[in-house]
């Protein structure tokens, strides 16, 4: 999970290279196939990682798709 707000504060700095490559690192470790459901450590067996998703989402909303929640609740 930490490594998904590296990757959105990355994105936010102006280096989406270094956020990508930070992103697909972390989730691609935690991979259980045959789907590909988030375990909790990496190479685990442990299906399935809420938070962990949870950090995926939030970095594909907040880091690659820029949305923001504002002081007054709106998303920019």
């Amino acid at each position: 999970m930490t490594q998904s707000i590296c990757a959105i504060l990355d994105e936010r700095l102006g280096k989406p290279e270094k956020a990508y490559s930070t992103f697909t690192q972390e989730y691609r470790l935690h991979q259980v196939g045959p789907f590909g459901a988030l375990s909790e450590v990496a190479d685990g067996d442990n299906v399935y990682f809420a938070t962990g998703a949870g950090g995926f989402l939030q970095t594909k909303l907040y880091g690659f798709g820029g949305s923001q929640i504002t002081q007054r609740g709106s998303c920019s």
